[in-house]
């Protein structure tokens, strides 16, 4: 992910619920949105709006109530990327690639 701090400042930096190469065509899905939000709120980056942090909660209460351990997965040959899976042990919001 690139963060521009003013017009000639970039910073690229690791999100840690995004662990995958994802392609380009998938960067604008909501889960890739969601997990982007998420990963800068837990590393106490700014992560948008009120209304942006509404949103993330109210997906991830969504996720929570569709029971207990589906996380999300990214599959790079899905037409939609991301898609939903129970989780493995220790899983938390997302499926680590393996390897």
């Amino acid at each position: 992910m690139v963060l521009t701090l003013d017009s000639t400042e970039l910073i690229t930096m690791a999100l840690s619920l995004i662990p995958w190469d994802v392609r380009e065509e998938h960067r604008g899905r909501h889960m890739f949105r969601m997990l982007e939000r998420e990963s800068l709120r837990r590393d106490g980056l700014p992560c948008g709006t009120q209304e942006d942090l509404d949103q993330l909660q109210q997906w991830k209460s969504g996720l929570a109530g569709l029971g207990p351990g589906v996380v999300v997965d990214y599959v790079p040959e899905h037409p939609q990327g991301f898609v939903l899976v129970f989780a493995r042990e220790s899983e938390d919001l997302i499926r680590m690639p393996k390897g």
